[in-house]
């Protein structure tokens, strides 16, 4: 685990969870649109699609959820090291969780290619 001034850990969590609240709201209009197409369209093949994005869409919400809880843990951590040494602490180091920022990339990455792929969906069906 590397090591990471606090104040760029806060920067990070902060940067991460405006970024989930932004592929939240994204979500909310992907249904919509997912709605839309469902009203426009009868074709059964069509319906078993848009199934499958909506559980893509439930599970997206659920992982945003995990990462949001996740990142809040870490920054509770920063406060109490805070806390238990008020001094310096702009100038001081934590273990820096390394994993959480290869699951954010995971995460953008996947809802990227998600997105691309419904949208691709959306074009040919709406």
């Amino acid at each position: 685990m590397e090591k990471a001034y606090l104040s760029d850990l806060h920067k990070d969590h902060k940067t991460w969870q405006e970024a989930l609240a932004f592929y939240a709201d994204d979500l909310t209009i992907l249904k919509e649109r997912l709605s839309e197409v469902s009203i426009k369209n009868t074709d059964q093949e069509i319906k078993k699609t848009v199934e499958q994005f909506q559980n893509q869409f439930i599970i997206q919400e659920e992982q945003i959820d995990i990462l949001n809880h996740d990142i809040q843990i870490s920054e509770d951590a920063i406060v109490e090291n805070i806390k238990e040494n008020p001094v310096a602490s702009d100038h001081r180091k934590m273990s820096e969780k390394t994993d959480l920022a290869d699951r954010m990339e995971t995460f953008k990455k996947l809802f990227v290619e998600m997105k691309d792929t419904f949208n691709d969906f959306v074009g040919k069906n709406l």
